[in-house]
C-alpha cells in the first residue's frame, strides 16, 4: 500500500496530466470490474436456483402423469362430478332389483379434508338375504367408492339398514 502511495506521490505521476487521467480511469475499471464480476455471479446463482426449481416442477409433473396414468388402469378409479348422479342411479337399480324398498336417501355433509369425494346416506328395508346379495355387489361400472358406514337392524321380521357411501371424484 505504500508503495502504491509513494507511485501517486511522485512528480511523474502528479506532473503529468495524461498520467493522472490513466490511474483514475484505471481505478474506475477496476471499480466496474469487481461489480459487474459479482452481478453475473449473483445471476449465475440466481439461473441455478430458476433451474433447480423447474427440475423440481418436471419431476412433479412426471410423477403426477405416473400417478394419474395408474389409476387409469386399475379397475376402480375416481368418476368425472358430472357421472356422480349416474352411479347413484346404478346403486339405487341394484337395491330395488334386490326386492329392497328405500326409505331415505341423501347427500350428506362432507366434513373431511376430501374434496374429491361425494358422500351419501341410503336406508332400506327388505329381507336379510336380499340385503346381503345387494351389499355383496355394492358397486357401479368402474367408479370408485366406499362405504363408510354400515347398519343392519332387524325390525318386524325385515332388516332396516343404513349405509354411507362416498364416490371418489376427479
Amino acid at each position: 500500500m505504500n508503495k502504491i502511495r509513494e507511485a501517486l506521490q511522485s512528480n511523474a505521476v502528479r506532473g503529468s496530466r495524461t498520467m493522472m487521467l490513466l490511474v483514475v480511469l484505471t481505478v474506475i475499471l477496476a471499480v466496474l470490474a469487481v461489480s459487474l464480476g459479482s452481478k453475473a455471479i449473483l445471476s449465475y446463482r440466481e439461473a441455478q436456483d430458476v433451474k433447480a426449481q423447474t427440475q423440481e416442477m418436471e419431476d412433479t409433473l412426471k410423477d403426477w402423469k405416473a400417478k394419474s396414468t395408474a389409476i387409469d388402469h386399475e379397475k376402480y378409479r375416481p368418476v368425472k362430478g358430472e357421472q356422480v348422479d349416474t352411479v347413484n342411479s346404478d346403486i339405487l337399480f341394484k337395491l330395488q332389483s334386490n326386492n329392497l324398498k328405500i326409505t331415505d336417501y341423501k347427500a350428506a355433509a362432507s366434513t373431511g379434508k376430501n374434496t374429491n369425494a361425494k358422500t351419501f346416506e341410503l336406508s332400506f328395508d327388505g329381507q336379510y338375504g336380499d340385503a346381503i346379495r345387494f351389499l355383496s355387489d355394492f358397486h357401479s361400472r368402474d367408479a370408485l367408492m366406499n362405504l363408510t358406514m354400515l347398519k343392519l337392524n332387524p325390525a318386524k321380521g325385515l332388516i332396516h339398514g343404513q349405509v354411507r357411501y362416498r364416490i371418489y371424484t376427479k
